[in-house]
């Protein structure tokens, strides 16, 4: 099976079970369809909807180290996500706007959002171990196979490969899906060599989310400066929140 390609090979020793820093580059494919009002919207139709959305992308590049990670998102909105590990702030940036997504003060695990979610309770969990092999090296690996009521979810990880500075599923977005708290734990600090997803909900969608490339190297700390000049929706939020709030004193 061809898994990835590295181009440090040399370096494989001296990154194995320590704490990684440097640039990692994920390659995704999408396929399917979706079944709306009665018509089944093919995928070249769903893509350019899900392009317009901002949730179709075919790669992802991510910076690490122990202060956060910059990912930067190939989804035609130019967007950057920088996650402070040690503020547990996330921000995200595209070309007209800055959101600020304070951690501290939610939860992201098993969000319910006013909404029905129980399509994605976790039905059958399970994990074994097995051994990839590519140009000569073998790698323990953990493949984490994820049954749920549409879904199926399958995440191989790296045993002992190299360690991430953080306990986090980096691929995964907190905005738009419930969060598995039991498969992050399972994750911990390993590395995600591969994601499939395939769910039948409305439909069938199959997404492949894969490693290849990796570049040990030091990761300055100009990439985790948030531009200035773009506005802050949730300090936008903040001073409108309290406006009101003055006003209401006024007026009672």
């Amino acid at each position: 099976m061809k898994l990835f390609s590295i181009i440090l090979l040399f370096a494989f020793n001296s990154i194995q079970s320590q704490n990684f820093e440097g640039e990692l580059i994920y390659t995704a494919k999408m396929d399917g369809y979706v079944i709306y009002k009665s018509d089944t919207l093919k995928f070249k139709d769903l893509k350019d909807k899900m392009i317009q959305k901002g949730e179709y992308f075919d790669s992802l590049n991510i910076k690490i180290n122990d202060l956060g990670y910059v990912k930067k998102i190939n989804n035609g909105k130019n967007e950057t996500v920088i996650l402070n590990f040690n503020k547990k702030k996330k921000y995200i940036i595209t070309e007209n706007e800055l959101t600020v997504d304070d951690l501290n003060f939610r939860n992201i695990y098993n969000r319910q959002l006013g909404a029905d979610y129980s399509h994605n309770e976790i039905i059958e969990l399970t994990q074994n171990d097995t051994i990839i092999k590519f140009n000569n090296t073998e790698i323990k690996a953990n493949r984490i196979t994820v049954k749920k009521k549409y879904s199926k979810e399958i995440y191989l990880i790296s045993h002992d490969f190299l360690k991430l500075p953080v306990k986090r599923n980096i691929l995964i977005s907190e905005d738009n899906q419930i969060y598995d708290k039991e498969v992050e734990d399972l994750i911990g600090s390993n590395l995600i060599l591969k994601y499939t997803m395939t769910t039948t909900l409305l439909g069938y969608m199959i997404v492949d989310i894969e490693l290849s490339k990796i570049e040990q190297k030091e990761i300055p700390i100009s990439y985790f400066e948030i531009p200035k000049h773009i506005e802050d929706k949730e300090l936008k939020k903040i001073n409108k929140d309290s406006e009101r709030f003055k006003f209401y004193k006024i007026v009672n």
